[in-house]
């Protein structure tokens, strides 16, 4: 148990870190960093949009170069939507230990749910959910990082939202290292 508080707790410092410097495309910026969102059949380049009106979104098989890069997802949740989870399955070697923070996008930068999976390549382990009737026609940030593990990099992983109610669309927002 310590060991996951501990885990939860460097999931937590490395968000408001990666809060802190800025992660994320500036409205303004006019060439956006593509460093890692490398556009294969499975994803997109930052600002395209996955998952359109679904309740279910599946995001297989996007690569981190190295334990700090992060990818970041702006999920608009529908006029129905009362709930949010989000958690992931490591791909290839397994061991890797995935963490998804989920925030209201543009609020305070305190993170309102953070979870670390269990490195399994078999299910899906590691989830953080969110609920309540503030959700509707909201927009939640869900940011995904490494917590610990093999490191061997690049490394993959599939993320998995899922709502009680279809989401209007799933948009990548950022990629970096």
């Amino acid at each position: 148990m310590t060991s996951i508080r501990s885990r939860l707790a460097v999931l937590v410092a490395v968000v408001f870190a990666i809060v802190a410097v800025g992660v994320g495309v500036n409205s303004t910026s006019a060439a956006p960093d593509h460093r890692n969102a490398h556009a294969t059949s499975s994803q997109k380049a930052v600002g395209d949009v996955f998952c359109q009106n679904s309740a279910n979104c599946t995001l297989p098989g996007f690569d981190f170069n190295n334990a700090f890069d992060t990818h970041v997802y702006t999920v608009f949740i529908g006029a129905n939507g009362t709930s949010l989870k989000a958690d992931t399955m490591d791909c290839c070697i397994a061991g890797d230990h995935w963490g998804v923070v989920l925030n209201r996008f543009g609020g305070s930068g305190v993170p309102i749910a953070a979870a670390c999976g269990n490195g399994s390549t078999t299910a899906f382990s590691g989830a953080a959910s969110l609920s309540g009737t503030w959700m509707k026609n909201r927009v939640v940030q869900v940011t995904v990082i490494h917590c610990s593990g093999v490191s061997t990099f690049p490394a993959g992983l599939t993320l998995r939202l899922t709502s009680n109610a279809p989401m209007q669309k799933v948009t990548q927002r950022s990629g970096q290292g």
